[in-house]
């Protein structure tokens, strides 16, 4: 799942559309994977994959509404991306975490999509830790 990930990773950073026939393979690579190892992947794979299948979903979404000979394909990859993100989703539910827990999740690999990742993971901790001193502070606060 990494590498689809990283791919995945690069494609959103960039400037201009891949190609219809490196979507496709993409879409395929995805697809097989999780076919081959959705009762294998970990929890954090799972999120991963969430990711992946939403983006690619709503990508072949927008060029599904393209008058063009793909459309139709676009359309069915559409479709079944979004099977898989909603079965993803299910799954993690299942796994016993809350709807919080799978937003939480989701935002954080969606962040390490469009960042650097590392740098970004120590400024959230970083941010976390100064949110958590100051509910602490507020809670001291209002003890006196």
């Amino acid at each position: 799942m990494e590498e689809l990930f990283a791919k995945i990773k690069e494609y959103v950073n960039m400037d201009t559309e891949i190609s219809t026939a490196e979507f496709s393979a993409y879409y395929k690579k995805v697809i097989d994977k999780l076919v081959a190892d959705f009762d294998k992947l970990s929890e954090e794979e799972l999120f991963q994959a969430k990711a992946i299948a939403s983006i690619v979903s709503g990508n072949a979404a927008t060029r599904s509404k393209r008058k063009d000979a793909d459309a139709k394909k676009f359309r069915k990859m559409q479709e079944k991306s979004s099977f898989w993100a909603d079965a993803i989703e299910y799954r993690l539910k299942k796994s016993g975490l809350s709807e919080d827990d799978v937003a939480k999740g989701s935002a954080e690999v969606e962040a390490k999509l469009h960042g650097s990742g590392a740098a970004e993971e120590e400024d959230a901790s970083a941010a976390e830790a100064a949110a958590d001193a100051g509910t602490e502070a507020e809670a001291g606060a209002g003890a006196h």
